[in-house]
């Protein structure tokens, strides 16, 4: 009896289908992914800027927005984190003052920066004034010699739901290769 899974066998077409992503997958492929790397993943984003014909409670509105971090306080440690994005007639914000419900003395907060470009990614609508969300901000390495800090991201929510993310455009070093499954 011969065994058709050697190695040197001729390699399987995987093409599939695109598949749309609701937009909770959506927010949550972009908290570590580009946008541009869906298509490798056989994915379609609902992103407004798409120019797709969505409905309104199934898209993602992604537009420039920048970040602000300010040490204000160590011991425990507090910063001052702010993003803002343009709306077009208007400016969004969010404001963070103050210290984290977790244990901050000697960690590793985000870097302080100013006004650092990036996009942030919103469910459906904006968010209402005065609206509370619960945030996770992540700060990636720098690759660089220069240690000039990596990508921040940061994921807003509510009790039940992903409701926006931000993440700015300085590049994490990955490297992109190819290989070869077989059996071992």
């Amino acid at each position: 009896m011969s065994d058709n899974n050697t190695d040197s066998a001729p390699a399987q077409n995987l093409s599939v289908e695109k598949v749309d992503l609701s937009v909770d997958a959506a927010l949550s492929f972009l908290l570590t992914h580009d946008p541009e790397e869906a298509e490798h993943c056989g994915f379609t984003l609902p992103l407004e800027s798409s120019g797709r014909n969505i409905p309104h409670g199934q898209i993602v509105r992604d537009v420039d927005a920048f970040l602000s971090i300010t040490n204000i306080g160590q011991n425990p440690l507090r910063q001052r984190i702010v993003v803002e994005g343009n709306m077009g007639t208007f400016r969004l914000v969010f404001e963070h003052t103050g210290g984290y419900s977790w244990d901050s003395t000697g960690s590793f907060p985000p870097r302080a920066v100013n006004r650092e470009a990036g996009r942030i990614f919103l469910r459906g609508t904006n968010p209402e004034a005065g609206t509370q969300n619960t945030f996770w901000i992540q700060q990636f390495p720098s690759y660089s010699a220069h240690n000039t800090g990596g990508r921040v991201t940061i994921d807003f929510w509510t009790d039940t739901r992903i409701t926006a993310v931000f993440k700015t455009n300085r590049d994490n070093f990955g490297a992109q290769g190819t290989g070869t499954w077989r059996r071992g």
